[in-house]
């Protein structure tokens, strides 16, 4: 009896102890399907050599980032390459292949079972912890943190110790609870000594949201295959049709920043480009450049803003050639096309990479070989590297749920230049800013060139009347854009008259509100310009055709058009009127009642500049000759006042004598001596003394 209890107690016992040592073994470690941590690794060989580097793990999209002091590396497993940038020089990149299926070697790809594709490895499996690895116990690490440790078998002589945070360690961002590395040993088993130590600092289950990009401006060849690249249209980056944009431009050559302003305007019928900026020379005038792209002349306007004047040429004839380096402006406005219009080129996606400290931006970028034609350098490529800013769409407003990104405006293009000997590669930063898409036709005025070049113009004005609103002051009482409400009378215009847009300037609004009776009606004071130059004759109406082709509309009511705020106006019959002949404050007042007043001057727009004005050969000769005998004359009488005067002075007699001056005496006048001053002890008496 005494020996079943004594069994009894010893099973009892026996099975207490087993209960107690497999509570002891804590829960097999669990990783996260993305990690981002810094590991500092100790190599211990002759060197002992200590370094860190960061890891951005990413499972779900199939990606590794390593981030050190000298490189970046991207490992992209679904193409199987790496891109290593280096970040000394800035200006290398090279691509190698990941090896596929290495046990030992946790930066190797594998494949996925399911999808048949090559992927990155499990973050247990990258750190090299197998799935037999074995609990050696709990101890304490870095003076405070308890850990428990595991030992991994990776080949017949080397083995992993791996140290993880205890799970009574509660993390905030760790709600699944997930193993938290401390520590990674790699030994070797035959002597148990260490060959390297990995200690982790930093850990995350969740990827950080501030991105990692390449260095600026650097293309990897190579990198990522061609049929991944994608267009301008299809990534969604293109400029608007119509827009407006600050430009600031520097150079590794130039210490100062150059700026110019840039107008767009694009529709069906017509392409307007304007450049304001002043150039880099000896005069530094400010210039505006407009290009007009509507027909096959391909005008180019320059205007001096500072003298008025203006040069009208087509633009195949403008010669815009200077260093990038140098005059940065002039390869902007020289490959326009190209640059502006991004939708139709293939870029690489390079990633997301913070512009300006603040801005968001998505990186793309491709290589131009000899590009762009530089009078002063020899281009081998270029790469050109855009960078517009990114904007998630907000789900509700949009209507959408793909949760895809737009891209709103560009912040930067960026160009590094290599030269074909070598050396170190230049760069150029066009940096955007302002950019808006209100832009209007009235700011691609040319009327400055028609007055500088003697072109006919001819100011007008008539009357317009709002139909659909009668009550007093209704007009200031309606709220009606001005800036479309310009629009539309410049559409009707040009439709009526069927000439170009930029044949109608200075287009102004106006109407008076404490005059009773013409509360409802508008005053349009605009210049008209005679047919564009450089183009045939017979393409255009000439400037009194189209004149009378608006008067004989707008008399006959066709001049009539209805705003998108619903407001319906008509041009008053027999109001047009030369500028001189327009009394614009009694609209009562019939066209024939009308008289002319010599001392009333309609002001249109008051301007400081210098108009250029051209004489005739005929003119200009006679000018010369009256000049010259102007001056003949002139000289001539210069010539005998003098003489006169020196004759008259010649005649004055007497003399007057001075101590150190002598006037020439009359012969009747003797010269007096002058009394002498003497010393009471001279020089030469002290000179005899001292010796």
């Amino acid at each position: 009896m005494m020996t079943s209890l004594y069994y009894i107690i010893i099973v009892v016992l026996f099975a207490l102890t087993c209960q107690k040592y497999a509570a002891s073994i804590p829960t097999y470690p669990i990783f996260p399907k993305q990690a981002q941590f810094t590991i500092e690794s100790i190599v211990f060989d002759a060197q002992d050599d200590r370094n860190l580097t960061e890891y951005i793990y990413d499972y779900d999209y199939n990606r590794l980032t390593l981030i050190t002091q000298k490189t970046i590396e991207y490992y992209n497993y679904k193409w199987l390459q790496k891109a290593v940038y280096s970040l000394t020089d800035r200006s290398e990149c090279n691509v190698y292949p990941i090896d596929m299926n290495n046990s030992a070697d946790g930066f190797s790809a594998i494949t996925d079972t399911n999808t048949n594709k090559t992927h990155i490895r499990s973050l247990q499996d990258f750190l090299l912890l197998t799935s037999n690895a074995t609990y050696l116990g709990d101890t304490i690490l870095r003076g405070f943190i308890h850990v428990e440790q595991w030992i991994a078998s990776i080949s017949i002589d080397t083995e992993i110790i791996f140290s993880f945070a205890k799970a009574s360690y509660a993390m905030p961002w760790n709600n699944f609870h997930y193993s938290i590395p401390v520590q990674r040993i790699l030994r070797r088993k035959s002597d148990g000594s260490s060959l390297q130590t990995d200690n982790f600092f930093d850990y995350r289950v969740n990827i950080s949201s501030t991105p990692v990009a390449p260095p600026k401006g650097i293309y990897c060849k190579d990198w990522v295959p061609f049929y991944e690249w994608a267009s301008g249209s299809d990534l969604g980056i293109q400029f608007s049709q119509v827009f407006s944009v600050r430009i600031d431009i520097s150079t590794s050559i130039e210490q100062l920043w150059r700026s110019i302003h840039l107008r767009y305007h694009k529709s069906n019928d017509h392409q307007l480009v304007r450049y304001d900026y002043t150039p880099n020379d000896l005069i530094r005038n400010p210039v505006s450049i407009i290009f007009d792209y509507a027909d096959s002349s391909l005008l180019g306007y320059t205007i001096d803003r500072r003298t008025g004047s203006c040069r009208i040429e087509q633009a195949v004839n403008m010669i815009l050639s200077d260093s990038i380096l140098h005059e940065p402006m002039v390869t902007l406005i020289n490959y326009e096309d190209f640059l502006l219009n991004p939708t139709d080129q293939i870029f690489q996606y390079v990633g997301i990479r913070p512009c300006r400290s603040s801005i968001m931006c998505s990186v793309f970028i491709k290589q131009e070989n000899v590009f762009p034609s530089d009078p002063n350098e020899d281009w081998l490529v270029t790469n050109i590297e855009y960078s517009w800013s990114k904007r998630q769409n907000n789900d509700s407003m949009n209507g959408n749920n793909d949760n895809k990104y737009f891209f709103d405006y560009p912040v930067e293009l960026y160009f590094k230049l290599y030269r074909r000997d070598g050396g170190i590669p230049a760069d150029v930063s066009f940096q955007f800013y302002d950019y808006r898409t209100d832009v209007y036709l009235n700011e691609f005025d040319i009327h400055l060139c028609y007055r500088s070049n003697q072109l006919l113009y001819n100011h007008l004005a008539f009357q317009l009347k709002l139909i659909n609103r009668t009550t007093v002051d209704d007009i200031e009482n309606v709220i009606v854009n001005r800036r479309h409400l310009v629009e539309n009378i410049r559409e009707q215009m040009i439709s009526l008259m069927e000439i170009k847009y930029l044949r109608i300037s200075q287009v102004e609004l106006d109407h008076h509100t404490k005059e009773s009776g013409h509360n409802d009606t508008f005053y349009c004071i605009f210049t008209l310009l005679d047919r564009t130059p450089y183009i045939d004759e017979t393409s255009e109406v000439g400037l009194i055709d189209a004149q009378m082709k608006l008067e004989r509309s707008i008399n006959e009511g066709k001049f009539r058009f209805v705003t998108i705020e619903g407001y319906y106006f008509e041009a008053i019959p027999y109001s047009l009127e030369n500028v001189e002949h327009f009394y614009p404050f009694n609209p009562n007042v019939s066209v024939n009642e009308i008289q002319l007043i010599n001392n009333m001057t309609t002001i249109i727009e008051r301007e400081e500049i210098y108009e250029q004005i051209k004489y005739s050969s005929k003119s200009q000769a006679l000018a010369i000759v009256g000049g010259m005998l102007t001056g003949f004359i002139f000289g001539t009488l210069f010539l005998i006042s003098v003489f006169h005067m020196v004759k008259k002075k010649s005649q004055i007699t007497g003399g007057i004598t001075y101590n150190n001056i002598s006037f020439r005496l009359n012969k009747n006048r003797q010269e007096k001596d002058e009394p002498k001053i003497t010393m009471e002890h001279p020089m030469s008496v002290r000179n005899e003394t001292d010796s």
